[in-house]
């Protein structure tokens, strides 16, 4: 069966390589740590907080990031005569002579249900990141869509849940050019929030980065 608790799926750059190992071991040990201290896990807030952690992953990697800045935007599928637009980039990091220019997004994915619908969302997410991505004419830049897919299962499908984590895993695997790392730390496998989404697990966090 697929390592379910970390693995690296076609990295080609050795900057990004970095990066996502450095990720990995952040959500192991602040995601123990936080499991310890008040049944938490890093992997469930939102997209700015998901990106946060990446950040931290680049930085401890040496390298530098910007964030959410103001930038000069042109318009999807636009022509040059098209007038540009301001507006926001997510991210600008760099590791050594590697710079990247990247947009996020954050998706929720049901496992345990329809596979195929699961990773058409994924897909549909990370077109739209890399569309996005596009739409900022930095010269220089590697540009780059990310998304983090925090998968979710409903509490009475829990006993098969390394099953429908490598079947998520193996389908993901199949989507073209995309770097894929993911971390399910064990301590976290049977992990289940308060409120309005108590009756699920989250088990982890799926990273994926596409050339845009």
């Amino acid at each position: 069966m697929e390592n379910l608790t970390k693995g690296l799926w076609n990295c080609n750059s050795r900057a990004l390589r970095r990066v996502l190992q450095k990720w990995q071991r952040l959500n192991e040990r602040l995601g123990s740590d936080w499991i310890k201290s008040d049944n938490n896990a890093p992997w469930w807030y939102n997209e700015r907080a998901s990106l946060g952690f990446f950040c931290g992953a680049v930085w401890l990697c040496g390298g530098w990031v910007f964030e959410e800045f103001i930038t000069e935007k042109k318009p999807a599928g636009a022509k040059r005569t098209k007038r540009k637009y301001v507006g926001r980039c997510d991210i600008e990091f760099g590791i050594g002579k590697d710079e990247f220019l990247a947009e996020a997004k954050q998706c929720w994915p049901y496992i345990g249900t329809s596979t195929r619908k699961n990773i058409d969302r994924v897909e549909s997410t990370i077109n739209i990141a890399c569309q996005e991505s596009r739409q900022t004419p930095e010269p220089g830049y590697q540009k780059l869509g990310i998304v983090f897919a925090v998968p979710r299962l409903h509490k009475s499908k829990k006993e098969r849940l390394d099953l429908e984590l490598a079947r998520f895993l193996n389908e993901l695997k199949r989507l073209q050019h995309t770097t894929i790392a993911w971390v399910f730390p064990k301590s976290a496998r049977n992990l289940m929030p308060s409120g309005e989404s108590k009756n699920y697990v989250f088990p982890g966090v799926v990273l994926l980065i596409r050339r845009a």
